[in-house]
């Protein structure tokens, strides 16, 4: 009896100590909470934190990216997705006067009309039986911009990239799984189980991190399998997850569906979800019906945010920096500023390509203005970059960057 009481005592006092015991995948925000707001308005200014260990932390996501990509190089379909189209279109921005004055710059700063070419792929995971679409879209922007494949670093693309979410106010779905880069690279790590997988799952330290994460993750493949998972690419509400740049502001995006593209019906698995995203292009195709979205600001403010932490940061900084933060819709509702749109009977460009989508997309292909923010960002911008590259060179054999500034744009 002693024998046991002693080892549960121990045991107890392991996880004790490992509770009261900081992650190393923990990231905590310090600063003296102050908060401050863009001039004349309740915008929150943005505030990047950089953390000392980051050119470390970046060089790990870089390379587990990597060697993801090699180790599932065969898989199909391939985690990263299925492209399902690429079509050309139209991006007008014609309701610059929802956001405030000092928050009009880069894309927001007049109403213009931009062709465009969006790729939609499917992101999915076939074991965990969840696929979800997502969209890129490459504006044909009237200067030059940052670009990550550009050889001077500079082209005028515009990229804007988001996932399919749940839509309603304050639905799942809306923001990221992860808040910093720590947790992603966590989670790749888990990706690849080994022995030492099993000495990370198991420190209690690292299990409030996980809980948060998995239960993100099973909130938004919960609602999404329910409600979303028999609307076509066309009819599903997409976000940036993630804060960008609107000058001194912090924003997100959204485009909602004004069309309502006809319902594919349930799938029972991700390849048939896949293949039936794929039909119901080219059935759409057919109807000639156009696919029109609402594009959608979400502004920071300083009532959608939600109180910092004691002993963290400023409201700025957790709105910069933490991208699974929650921005309260109803304090802070989406407004409209503009339209995307793909005309009915657009031609799948891939067709061109023998099938394959040739562009490279990058949230950092941006205005300086509208620039993505916080630690998560920066590191996907490497990430995407070094991923995009290895992609094509190696699993479809043509040259990287070849396509910058020959975007196939219907001008």
């Amino acid at each position: 009896t002693m024998n046991v009481t002693a080892a549960g005592l121990g045991v107890l006092g392991y996880l004790g100590l490992n509770i009261l015991t900081k992650s190393t995948y923990s990231r905590t925000l310090q600063g003296d909470g102050k908060t401050e707001t863009v001039k004349g308005t309740d915008a929150l200014k943005h505030r990047e934190i950089v953390d000392e260990d980051e050119v470390t932390l970046f060089k790990t996501g870089v390379s587990d990216a990597v060697e993801d990509t090699k180790a599932k190089l065969s898989q199909d379909p391939p985690h990263w997705g299925k492209t399902i189209c690429m079509s050309n279109g139209t991006l007008t921005i014609d309701n610059v006067e929802a956001l405030p004055e000092p928050l009009r710059k880069g894309l927001f700063s007049k109403n213009a009309d931009y062709a465009t070419v969006s790729r939609i792929n499917v992101i999915c995971d076939e074991k965990a039986g969840i696929a979800v679409p997502r969209i890129a879209i490459k504006i044909d922007y009237d200067k030059d911009v940052l670009n990550v494949y550009s050889p001077d670093g500079k082209a005028k693309e515009f990229d804007l990239l988001m996932c399919g979410g749940v839509p309603g106010e304050n639905r799942p779905g809306h923001e990221f799984f992860f808040g910093n880069a720590k947790e992603m690279n966590m989670f790749a790590y888990i990706g690849r189980p080994s022995l030492a997988t099993l000495g990370l799952v198991g420190m209690a330290r690292n299990w409030p991190i996980l809980a948060k994460v998995f239960g993100k993750v099973s909130a938004v493949v919960k609602a999404y399998v329910a409600e979303e998972f028999d609307k076509g690419v066309f009819g599903v509400t997409y976000f940036s997850l993630g804060p960008f740049a609107c000058g001194e502001g912090i924003v997100k995006y959204s485009l909602q569906p004004k069309t309502g593209q006809h319902l594919l019906g349930k799938f029972l698995s991700v390849p048939t979800y896949i293949q039936g995203q794929k039909d119901g292009f080219v059935q759409w195709q057919k109807s000639n019906q156009d696919a029109e979205f609402d594009l959608m600001v979400q502004v920071a403010t300083q009532d959608c945010i939600p109180e910092p932490k004691r002993g963290q940061h400023s409201k700025n900084a957790m709105a910069t920096e933490m991208c699974d933060l929650h921005w309260d819709e109803s304090k802070s509702p989406y407004v409209r500023v503009g339209t995307f749109k793909v005309k009915g009977a657009a031609r799948d460009l891939c067709q061109d390509y023998q099938d394959f989508c040739p562009l490279q997309f990058n949230a950092w292909n941006t205005d300086k203005e509208n620039r993505p923010l916080g630690q998560l960002f920066r590191m996907r911008r490497l990430v995407h970059e070094n991923h995009a590259q290895w992609r094509v060179q190696h699993q479809y054999n043509r040259t990287p960057n070849a396509m910058v500034g020959k975007c196939p744009f219907a001008r």
